[in-house]
């Protein structure tokens, strides 16, 4: 791909960004769930190949938002929500803290689903290795 190709895929993404938002200011008014959801629901319609954690219902509070990148978009997942869940209602009776790391680390993260694979962030305050 030479550069004036990728300015054009970079100003059609921004068009595409400006519609999703402007779609997200319009139904912000009439919410019923947290306002993640109808975001997910514009995702969705608008990146149908955006690949996300089962079962929905308990990981989808844990989606932080998409990440992009020329070619790429995914969904990104917070990591220390991910072990909350895991701890509290992803098993049966839930795990210790490192069974949860355990799981997320081999199950989770080390799971390959193509190249719409989800993505997750640790920030500075997600002391989950310590």
């Amino acid at each position: 791909m030479n550069d004036q190709e990728n300015i054009r895929r970079i100003q059609e993404r921004e068009a595409e960004w400006s519609k999703i938002y402007s779609e997200m200011a319009e139904g912000s008014g009439k919410r019923v769930s947290p306002h993640l959801r109808s975001s997910i629901e514009i995702w969705e319609k608008n990146y149908p190949n955006l690949m996300m954690l089962e079962p929905r219902e308990i990981y989808d509070k844990a989606i932080v938002g998409i990440v992009e990148r020329i070619n790429l978009t995914v969904l990104c997942y917070d990591t220390q929500e991910i072990l909350d869940i895991l701890q509290q209602d992803g098993a049966e009776e839930g795990m210790s803290q490192e069974e949860a790391i355990e799981y997320f680390e081999y199950n989770v993260i080390g799971a390959w689903m193509g190249e719409n694979t989800p993505v997750f962030l640790t920030t500075c305050s997600n002391q989950r290795r310590g």
